[in-house]
Formats: C-alpha cells, structure tokens, sequence
C-alpha cells in the first residue's frame, strides 16, 4: 500500500469515529513509523510501506480508532519544548498547564515543590527553566514517581522526587508550590480519551475541589513569607479557590488562562 493510499484510507476510519483530527493523527503516526517530517511524508506519498510497516500501523489506528490517546499510542509528549515519557500511570501533559511556567518568578536560588507531579513535567520543566532552583517533586502514586524518575533522568533534571499524599509527608518549607491536582468533576461532559487516563489524576469530589481545598489547607505550614502558590483548575472553579486560599492567608495575584497565582499574605 502507498503512504498516500494509507492516509487516506484511515483518515476515513479514525472520522468515522468521531475524531476531529483523523488526518493529522494518522500522519503523526506515518512519520513515526518512517522517521521522517511531514513535509516528507506528504511529498513522498507514493512511497509503498513494507509489509512490516503496514502492520504496525494497522494496530496503532486500532488502538486509536477505540479512542486511545495518540500520546498513549507514541509514548510521549511535547511540554514546554521537551519530549515527555508518559504512559497510562500518569495524566498527558496539557498545553494550558504551560501558563504556569510562563508565571514562575525570575528570582535566584528559591526552593519549590510541585504537589502531585504525574509525569513531571512541572517540576522538570521548572529545573530546566531556573537551574538554581531547589526542585522537589511528590506524587501519593509510586508508579507515576517512576514515570517522573525517568524524565528527570532523560532530561538530565535534578530533582528531588517524595512519595507524598499532598504535603502530608513534607517536611520544611518552600518559596514556591506548584499544583496541577485532580480537579474534574465526574459528572462534567468529557472526551473518550479521558476514560484511558488514570481517574487518580484525573477526578475529584466536591464539583472537583476536594483536594485543592485539602492543599490549601496545608500551606500555609509549607509556604515562606511572601512565597508563591500556582494552582491549575478549571476557570469556572477560580473565584471558589480565591475565596478558599484567602482563608489560608493567600492573596490573589494574578490569573493566567487555567492557573491561579496566589501569594501569602
């Protein structure tokens, strides 16, 4: 079969399921098999597959034709420019969670932790982009820890990684807290895909703020002077979290698609 064949055979298939961007997942899909670019595969497309090729393939269009998520299927993730290991033990990392690197102070030399970290990519993230910093990272989920051990590992991060339920096995303080916590509500609309992550990650009672509240709560035991909460929820949930984290001493500083910065009072 020729690439362009294949193309256009299981973009048909992957409409047929529902799925918006049929075209491009099955492209994605061509070029990592090939090892070549778009521009490539799109300018060669009477190149014939192997066999071999053309089974491999196959089972990847399966699996995402049942709705599996195409970073399941290639076993990563792009965040904030890096390539992130990820697989069914942790949450895929999300373009609006990128708003919150974008609002970590420029300051040397600050201690922070990131509460629940998944893959971390946050923490990660937060080491590659202020390598003075002292990052630590916790996860209540050992097999997301090691999901997060490898990326640090490949991405060359120092980063300290705690199995921790919240901060509840922390000791010390930090200047900065970062938190991207479960917080949707089971019952709000959602994508197939979703179904495939891990509800750990992903769900949280009380509209979906159950356990940002229990975070908050344990702060302000956590937190410098004037250090930094950044939180990820959903903009409808905004104003709730305002109002909670002013009862822990936080203020609202600013808002940045779905992360909320607060500071202590």
């Amino acid at each position: 079969m020729l690439i362009r064949e294949f193309l256009r055979a299981n973009t048909a298939h992957l409409r047929a399921a529902g799925i918006d961007s049929a075209r491009l997942d099955v492209l994605v899909l061509l070029c990592d098999e090939l090892q070549k670019d778009k521009a490539w595969v799109l300018a060669h497309d009477e190149t014939a597959l192997t066999t071999a090729q053309q089974v491999r393939l196959e089972a990847f269009v399966a699996r995402r034709e049942a709705r599996e998520p195409l970073s399941y299927i290639r076993g990563y993730q792009e965040f904030y420019g890096r390539q992130f290991v990820v697989n069914p033990n942790v949450l895929i990392p999300r373009p609006e969670t990128e708003a919150l690197i974008a609002l970590l102070p420029a300051a040397n030399d600050l201690r922070m932790i990131d509460v629940g970290t998944g893959s971390g990519a946050i923490a990660i993230t937060a080491k590659a982009e202020r390598p003075t910093w002292d990052v630590s990272a916790s996860d209540i989920d050992e097999d997301a820890l090691l999901v997060a051990a490898l990326n640090a590992d490949q991405l060359k991060a120092r980063i300290a990684l705690r199995h921790s339920d919240l901060l509840a096995d922390i000791s010390g303080t930090f200047d900065i807290i970062t938190a991207n916590l479960p917080y949707v509500n089971p019952e709000w609309e959602r994508s197939p895909e979703t179904d495939y992550e891990p509800s750990l990650a992903l769900f949280a009672d009380n509209n979906g703020l159950a356990l940002i509240s229990k975070l908050l709560a344990q702060i302000p035991q956590h937190l410098t002077p004037r250090g930094y909460v950044l939180l990820e929820a959903d903009p409808e949930q905004h104003e709730r979290i305002i109002s909670l984290a002013q009862k822990q001493g936080l203020s609202h500083v600013q808002t940045l698609h779905y992360v909320v910065l607060l500071q202590r009072d």
